[in-house]
């Protein structure tokens, strides 16, 4: 497979140290530049574009999201990796990298075992990388295979109508979407929605808050006990996976649970869908697979559409940033409709109007 080119931006030279050992450990990548800041960056850029940039969320003169916006407005095919630390004050700044684009970040190492940090970094991009070298080097763009499409019209009405539950399952390049789909969503939509996106326990309410700014909906972080109400999201918490349960009253309940990782990571989205099946089999469900890595929803969705009433629409390749899970789903002969990203919220409201 060719090797996609890097460069990396950190103002650490012992960062860039450890991130040029950790790319050229995957063996799916080569670094084409290493540089200390912003305006160096965008300099090299000039002179050599290249496939994917690792860039540091803090930096000094031109800060990460300033260079982010400039690479997302001259270099569109320019994968950006953003790179964070802790703290509040740059996850909230993560969070606002993905909202504009970039395709996923990693967390800089906390723990004193170099050797195991640059194994979980390497391991973590190499599967990166290799999508990326797909996407870009060897698949085809497709016409999407949805119905006609959708323009976005102004905030619709909905009526009621039969669905009582919208899923939600994404990942890699997840966060943007959700943005388009979520933020079209109308405020009269009176049904609960209930979303899995794979992140680190201190983002996802960061996250919510900054969703919350763009939706007509009410969004939050799920909490244990929460009753799942009309016109309301719910992300599932890092770090848990989210069920959903039976009340004392017959009625949903959100659980939060540490059981292992499934699919490699916690929150899944088929934990959650497989809740959903086993306990409201009674319940129509429409569930919405957008981009992401690897097949987490698949199973779920499975058990879903075998023991209740489930409607599955899947984001087309041609619009995700990783063509891996709504593919899995579609392969699996699980997609009911396959739409692109700006099209998803309409037929969500479609299939509504249609019931």
């Amino acid at each position: 497979m060719r090797k996609v080119s890097v460069m990396i931006v950190d103002d650490s030279a012992l960062f860039r140290k450890f991130l040029n050992d950790a790319v050229e450990r995957t063996n799916s990548a080569v670094v084409k530049a290493s540089v200390a800041d912003g305006m160096a960056c965008l300099n090299e850029l000039k002179q050599k574009v290249v496939d994917v940039v690792l860039l540091d969320v803090n930096m000094p003169g031109i800060n990460g999201l300033e260079v982010l916006r400039e690479i997302k407005e001259k270099y569109k095919d320019t994968q950006v990796i953003m790179i964070s630390s802790a703290g509040n004050d740059n996850t909230a700044l993560t969070v606002d990298a993905l909202e504009m684009g970039a395709l996923d970040f990693i967390s800089k190492p906390r723990g004193s075992n170099p050797e195991a940090n640059i194994f979980r970094i390497s391991s973590y991009l190499k599967v990166l990388f290799n999508h990326i070298a797909i996407n870009k080097f060897y698949s085809p763009v497709k016409k999407s295979e949805n119905v006609a499409a959708v323009k976005p019209k102004p905030e619709r009405q909905v009526p009621k109508s039969k669905i009582d539950l919208v899923l939600i399952a994404s990942s890699t390049g997840g966060p943007k979407a959700l943005y388009d789909v979520c933020g079209k969503l109308p405020s009269n939509l009176r049904l609960p929605v209930l979303i899995v996106q794979h992140m680190p326990v201190e983002f996802t309410a960061i996250f919510a808050k900054s969703l919350s700014n763009i939706c007509k909906l009410e969004v939050s972080e799920a909490k244990d006990g929460d009753i799942p109400a009309g016109g309301n999201i719910y992300i599932a918490k890092g770090g848990k996976h989210m069920v959903l349960a039976r009340s004392a009253s017959n009625g949903m309940t959100i659980k939060l649970i540490e059981t292992p990782t499934v699919n490699g990571v916690r929150p899944a989205a088929d934990v959650l869908f497989k809740s959903v099946a086993d306990n409201f089999s009674d319940l129509n469900i429409l569930a919405v697979v957008l981009t992401g890595m690897g097949k987490d929803g698949t199973d779920g969705l499975r058990e879903l559409k075998k023991n209740g009433r489930c409607y599955v629409i899947t984001q087309s390749e041609k619009t995700c940033a990783v063509y891996g899970m709504p593919k899995s789903a579609y392969e699996a002969g699980l997609s009911d409709e396959v739409l692109d990203i700006e099209d998803i919220a309409d037929g969500i409201i479609r299939r509504l109007n249609n019931q």
